[in-house]
């Protein structure tokens, strides 16, 4: 035990002081002057031909946005640094952080960023860059699933939608075979299921074995030993092993310790790996697959990515759409850890509302009416037993930490972690009997920068 704790501080810490270091934490006009960062950038200008492109240097790594053909640039995961193709940052984002593993893509001539880890919260907001005002707006969309990342997250532009897999901790709560692939129509904005992912697929989807790169028309998850492409166009999968991990040779170290200049570009069928030991030296090949080619020679033995849902699983599971399954406390530990390095990933667009100050008194709010239902005879947790007995109201911020007991001397944001546990506790254990959730995170109206929680039982409680 003792050993498994000492493990957890040391990756705690290297998280911790990952989310301090000194070039994330720099200004973007600042950081963009650097030596080795100016050379990424114009080797990088020069592979707009392809669909995606994305270069890493010893201080960081940017990309131009999948399918803008060089309109849009990006420092990965910084909401403040995008850039157009002269260079100018337009990014005028007040995030002093990062929206991590967000899935960033060019869709109708307009750029889009959606799902991720930040806001202090993994999400599946759909976000658009507005050219005009430098600023990223949010989109408010309907049926969304609790989170997505970009690792299982694409877009069919053929199809005018987003396409994304449950991460892997979004499985159906008795069944770890089961993975939910939901749709996002962009025309409409409004989320639907398309059904769950293969289950043969899924030991090539565990997320510590596979690598996703994304072609135009072809998703690819780069496996150990095996690896499988999706067909965007009728999501078919083939299992290749023509490419794996292991084809990927390792990157060159150069007299300083360092690996020089990384740059991977994928098109409609060819993904390639390219390194320069430095600035002046020739590029040399990591890795180079086509695509297209492998699919086609494995269609016979194609498989639909997507399959009905058992009816079986149906039933009060059947909309558990996302982190059914609660992270263990070692994991919400972690993770609470991670996400609250306060400049790390809190924006200003679609923040969360301030606290109030120390001293203040706060009142807790009355249930709607007086009337309070019963939890009926389920075996839930005595803090989500609190919350359906409250009944039907609003809480604020403050109302919240107060009704959870969080201690007014404790920072605020062990404060914020300590609410989001308790509300992704809460709601997964409420959606496995009700199929919803019961606590609902809503901006304020007149006040965006503040945010209400909403507690919703269904009727069946009462």
């Amino acid at each position: 035990m003792r050993l498994t704790h000492l493990a957890l501080l040391c990756v705690v810490l290297s998280l911790r002081l990952g989310a301090q270091d000194d070039l994330r934490r720099m200004d973007p006009s600042d950081w963009f002057a650097l030596d080795d960062v100016q050379t990424s950038w114009e080797l990088l200008l020069a592979e707009k031909e392809h669909h995606w492109a994305g270069i890493s240097c010893n201080s960081g790594t940017m990309e131009m946005v999948a399918g803008s053909r060089g309109a849009w640039f990006n420092r990965v995961d910084d909401m403040r640094m995008v850039m157009d193709s002269t260079g100018a940052i337009i990014g005028r984002s007040h995030n002093h952080g990062f929206n991590l593993g967000a899935r960033h893509f060019y869709w109708n001539n307009r750029y889009f960023a959606i799902g991720g880890a930040g806001f202090w919260k993994r999400h599946s907001m759909l976000l658009e860059f507005i050219k005009s005002t430098g600023e990223w707006e949010w989109l408010m969309t309907k049926g969304e699933p609790e989170y997505c990342l970009k690792r299982g997250t694409w877009l069919d532009a053929g199809a005018d939608r987003v396409i994304a897999m449950d991460p892997e901790d979004g499985r159906f709560p008795n069944n770890k075979n089961r993975r939910l692939v939901h749709a996002l129509d962009l025309v409409t904005n409004v989320w639907a299921p398309l059904g769950m992912a293969n289950p043969l697929l899924d030991i090539h989807l565990t997320d510590q074995r596979a690598q996703p790169i994304d072609f135009e028309s072809y998703f690819f998850w780069v496996g150990l030993h095996k690896s499988f492409i999706v067909r965007k166009s009728d999501l078919m999968a083939v299992v290749t092993v023509d490419f794996n991990r292991s084809m990927i040779a390792p990157p060159v170290i150069n007299e300083n310790g360092q690996r020089g200049f990384i740059l991977s570009t994928t098109d409609n069928s060819r993904f390639q790996k390219l390194q320069k030991v430095n600035a002046d030296s020739e590029w040399h090949v990591l890795a180079d697959f086509d695509v297209v080619a492998s699919f086609e020679a494995g269609l016979e033995d194609a498989v639909p990515f997507v399959v009905p849902i058992p009816a079986e699983a149906l039933g009060q599971e059947e909309v558990a759409t996302s982190s059914a399954a609660p992270l263990p406390i070692g994991g919400w530990a972690l993770l609470a850890l991670v996400l609250s390095g306060g400049a790390f990933v809190l924006g200003r667009r679609v923040s969360l509302r301030q606290e109030p100050e120390a001293g203040m008194e706060v009142s807790t709010p009355e249930p709607k009416n007086g009337v309070a239902p019963s939890n009926g005879d389920h075996s839930f947790s005595q803090l989500t037993k609190r919350f359906v007995a409250f009944g039907e109201g609003v809480m604020d911020t403050a109302q919240l930490n107060k009704f959870l007991g969080l201690d007014a001397e404790q920072s605020e944001e062990t404060k914020r972690s300590r609410r989001a546990q308790a509300i992704r506790e809460v709601n997964n254990e409420y959606r496995v009997f009700h199929g919803q959730i019961l606590i609902v995170r809503e901006q304020d109206k007149a006040d965006r920068r503040r945010t209400n929680y909403l507690i919703q039982p269904c009727s069946d409680n009462a």
